[in-house]
């Protein structure tokens, strides 16, 4: 069993869950609290599973609102600045990607848009700091369209490119090597780190992470100043910072909690430098995680949701009292009353009569943060409790309406 164990703020519906066909709200003196949903934004592969911005269950239904690894991802990796997340995957769908085996994609949060890279071959994955290159192995491609750039000469993996911009860390043969970005540096390059593998620059680049015996270690970033970690895991495989730079998050096969006297098997973990434990990522089945960089505050443009329920009573009319659980179907930016919805955007199994449509027009919301279903539910790590949510806290609704189905899109019959 899962057990994710964030640091979340509450959530409340917003004002537009209301008995009214039709609302509206000036919201000007509405203060603006752009929601923060989990304040340590994570990516994580589980099990046969993965968990990310603007992606969807692999169960749930493959829509406009998808880039889906079908199985388990592969390889991931932030943009230094945030904004973008770059995933491979098996079996990657969605309605403009098409069908890739083992592709890569980029996502971008602002929009949830998100374009292909293809299909290179990866060794780990690490992006410049302007967001236009992806580091991979012993070479640099396009972070646009996926297309070689240069080669960086040495023999190795699991590349980390410095903040600054001008250098590269990676794994190679006897320890962690650093050689030029541009690719000028002789092979194999200076050796940073004897004995030592995955590493990662800290936000600021003045330290570097890495894995060494099987243990976790940082150091100051010419190598000196180790700073060994308790020896609590067993086969850790990956480490990351978090985006202050005060703790390191690692994915191990087995960690041992001696405060507690237990053991967690496949778990992702966020520790302090010096070893304490922060936080349990997740306690079991996680195979791989990245904390998300810190970034400039997300974009909250002015969006139109499209949630789609079955009603309680089939006879009644469509309203907030007469809804079941509602799926988010369809977001269109710009404030609008959409006619027009594409079919293919329908399970299999929404068929006749029955189906209706909350329509809400809402501002101060993040697009990767729209709720995939109304009402959700997500665990407070400060009580251990399961709460229930709606849009979120700060969300304006400034207008909503409830239509049948059959208003907006052909529905087929049964």
């Amino acid at each position: 069993m899962l057990a994710l164990t964030l640091a979340v703020t509450p959530l409340t519906p917003a004002g537009a869950q209301s008995e009214a066909t039709e609302a509206t709200s000036a919201g000007d003196d509405v203060p603006t609290r752009i929601p923060t949903g989990v304040l340590d934004e994570f990516v994580y592969a589980f099990g046969n599973g993965f968990h990310g911005p603007c992606l969807r269950h692999p169960y749930n239904p493959v829509t406009e609102l998808s880039l889906l690894p079908r199985y388990q991802a592969q390889e991931f990796a932030w943009s230094q600045d945030g904004s973008m997340l770059a995933i491979e995957a098996e079996s990657m769908l969605g309605a403009e990607l098409g069908s890739v085996r083992y592709g890569l994609g980029v996502v971008r949060l602002s929009d949830c848009t998100w374009h292909d890279l293809g299909n290179p071959r990866l060794a780990g994955m690490s992006w410049s700091p302007d967001g236009t290159e992806i580091a991979t192995g012993n070479r640099v491609i396009s972070a646009t369209d996926g297309t070689h750039i240069r080669d960086l000469g040495y023999t190795g993996r699991d590349p980390a490119w410095h903040p600054d911009g001008d250098r590269i860390a990676y794994r190679g043969s006897g320890g962690i090597y650093v050689v030029a970005a541009d690719g000028s540096t002789p092979p194999p390059g200076d050796l940073l780190i004897p004995w030592a593998g995955m590493p990662a620059w800290s936000p600021d680049g003045t330290r570097i992470a890495y894995l060494t015996g099987g243990r976790v270690a940082h150091s100051a970033a010419d190598g000196t100043d180790q700073a060994l970690l308790p020896d609590d895991f067993d086969y850790p495989s990956r480490v990351t910072w978090s985006p202050e730079g005060e703790r390191l998050a690692v994915t191990a096969e087995a960690f041992t909690y001696r405060e507690y006297d237990e053991v967690f098997h496949g778990s992702c973990i966020a520790m302090t430098l010096d070893g304490q434990v922060d936080n349990l990522i997740l306690e079991s089945e996680c195979r791989d995680v990245a904390w998300r960089p810190a970034r400039e505050p997300d974009p909250t443009p002015e969006m139109t949701l499209v949630y789609l329920y079955r009603k309680v009573d089939p006879d009644a009319p469509p309203s907030w009292h007469n809804s079941g659980h509602q799926t988010l179907l369809h977001v269109e930016f710009g404030h609008t009353w959409p006619r027009d919805l594409d079919p293919q955007l329908l399970e299999s199994h929404i068929c006749g009569p029955g189906w209706a449509v909350q329509m809400d027009q809402v501002v101060r919301l993040v697009r990767h943060r729209v709720p995939l279903s109304i009402p959700f539910y997500y665990m407070d790590s400060s009580d251990g409790t399961w709460r229930r949510g709606g849009l979120g806290w700060g969300t304006v609704v400034q207008a909503a309406r409830h239509h049948s189905l059959e208003y907006v899109t052909d529905v087929p019959d049964c």
